[in-house]
């Protein structure tokens, strides 16, 4: 006898074709065969003209028209409260959440069942959304709202909790400038200042002291937290050496410090102090150092060049210097090194230029009527272009920028010409 088969044998993807091609009334009696079909049935969505609700004689029972875009009209009322709960009701509840409805008339007055659900199903009003508070947020999303916070903001959100400290200091922070300078005045007397501004919001923060005991107990662990998590464009220090001094002695008794992400470093500290720096400072980000050597009898030009971070500086520029032997041995450690182009040396009060052209006589490729200078290197493809400014009757120089450029030999024999 063959194989024949019935409904219950169709499988699920057969059974919702033949769905979708029932008129609405063979879906109805359809969906109270089974909980199985039930379910199949209430996946299809069917167009609706017209669906009319209305109450009956002002008790909270009433009649479901509809008419569908194909098929006959249907029409079911209820004249009791029991076949209202089970028949009214849910028939409502399907009609709304399968039928797409091109026009919905609904006349409920009376409190009850009926209007309950029409409030809930029919009108489909919105169920309350889930309130999230600041322990639902994912990390990233906490980290995304930390880097939104202006700095004072974020010092006080991290008193909130350990973790939220955590969190909070794993952010790096922008800042424009961090200056600390003893050329302040606070009610008609000098004081220290220590001022920054972050990149974010360009908002500056003030704050001036004069003794040491407020800046151990109010300004340290301030600038101590700047300097752990901070990326600072300018780091700016002149005539602070004690406060600088204590600064030092406290990170260096910090287990884990990381190193100061400093792009610009301008300082004029102690001996000690300037060689802390060059060593704590991160030369991923730093780029030009400035310094004066008016704090020093001599300045340490030997010690200041064994620094990878120091001649491998975009810029290096020296107040004072007083002496030419700063400038030879910049150049000779620019020889040595083979240094890169662009990398710049300037030079305030350098010394007599005749000692350096002495010195370099054997490399100086063209001396301009002006006094700029071209020194060859040991690779041809780059020269060193020193640039004189105002020579005095003794010889001596005001400033001197020197740069590793490539070869000008164009512009050199432009000169020869004449």
């Amino acid at each position: 006898m063959p194989f024949e088969p019935n409904w219950n044998n169709l499988p699920d993807k057969v059974k919702h074709k033949c769905i979708g091609k029932m008129d609405f009334e063979t879906k109805l009696k359809l969906r109270s065969t089974s909980r199985s079909d039930r379910r199949l049935v209430n996946c299809h969505q069917t167009n609706l003209k017209l669906v009319e609700i209305h109450e009956k004689d002002g008790f909270p029972i009433g009649s479901i028209t509809i008419i569908p875009e194909k098929g006959k009209s249907i029409h079911v009322q209820c004249d009791d409260q029991d076949s209202n709960h089970h028949t009214m009701i849910p028939f409502v509840k399907f009609v709304m959440k399968t039928g797409k409805i091109g026009k919905l008339d609904v006349n409920v007055y009376k409190d009850g069942e009926l209007k309950e659900e029409l409030i809930k199903i029919a009108l489909k009003f919105p169920k309350k959304p889930k309130e999230f508070n600041w322990n639902d947020l994912s990390e990233k999303l906490k980290a995304r709202v930390i880097n939104k916070m202006d700095f004072k903001t974020r010092l006080r959100f991290r008193k909130t909790a350990r973790y939220e400290r955590t969190l909070v200091d794993s952010q790096l922070v922008n800042f424009n400038y961090i200056q600390l300078t003893a050329n302040s005045q606070k009610i008609n007397n000098f004081c220290t200042e220590l001022s920054f501004q972050t990149t974010a919001t360009n908002q500056e923060c003030i704050f001036k002291f004069r003794k040491t005991s407020e800046f151990v107990r109010k300004i340290l662990p301030l600038l101590v937290y700047i300097l752990e998590i901070g990326v600072i464009d300018m780091f700016l220090t002149h005539f602070t050496m004690e406060f600088i001094d204590i600064l030092i002695e406290k990170i260096t008794k910090l287990h884990g410090f990381p190193k100061l992400r400093i792009k610009t470093l301008d300082y004029l500290v102690s001996r000690k102090a300037m060689f802390w720096f060059l060593r704590n400072c991160d030369e991923r980000y730093l780029e030009y150092i400035e310094t004066g050597a008016q704090n020093y009898r001599q300045f340490p030009i030997d010690k200041f060049l064994t620094f990878p971070i120091v001649y491998n500086a975009r810029t290096l520029e020296i107040h004072d210097a007083r002496r030419t032997t700063i400038l030879i041995e910049v150049l000779e450690k620019w020889l040595e090194i083979d240094a890169k182009l662009g990398t710049t040396l300037i030079l305030h009060a350098p010394g007599n230029l005749d000692e350096f052209i002495e010195k370099f006589e054997n490399r100086i490729d063209f001396q301009s009527p002006r006094g700029d200078l071209w020194l060859s290197m040991n690779d041809p493809e780059k020269q060193i272009y020193i640039k004189v400014d105002n020579l005095d009757d003794f010889n001596c120089l005001d400033s001197c920028r020197c740069e590793v450029v490539p070869p000008c030999w164009d512009f050199i024999n432009f000169f020869f010409m004449f």
